[in-house]
């Protein structure tokens, strides 16, 4: 799957994002996630993702231990900051 030729999209049955978790989400203050915008299409609400700039870990070239460990690590932190949104 190469991202940066999709606009991933999520489907997701109306007001299922409460609006202050769209707010957030939009708003870019979650610096950890992939950026993102809402939309409703024929009374579904919509989420597409701006992966453009990121790798697919099936297409990455994870040849030298460090870079994978500097994976696992960015992964945990975004786990743990991700908690404080909650």
């Amino acid at each position: 799957m190469n991202l940066r030729d999709l606009n991933y999209e999520l489907e997701l049955a109306e007001n299922t994002v409460k609006p202050f978790e769209r707010k957030v989400l939009e708003s870019g203050l979650c610096d950890f996630a992939v950026p993102m915008s809402f939309f409703r299409e024929n009374g579904k609400q919509k989420i597409r993702y701006e992966c453009s700039g990121y790798v697919a870990l099936s297409e990455a070239n994870l040849s030298d231990t460090a870079d994978v460990l500097e994976i696992i690590e960015k992964t945990l932190m975004a786990l743990k900051k991700s908690g404080e949104y909650l």
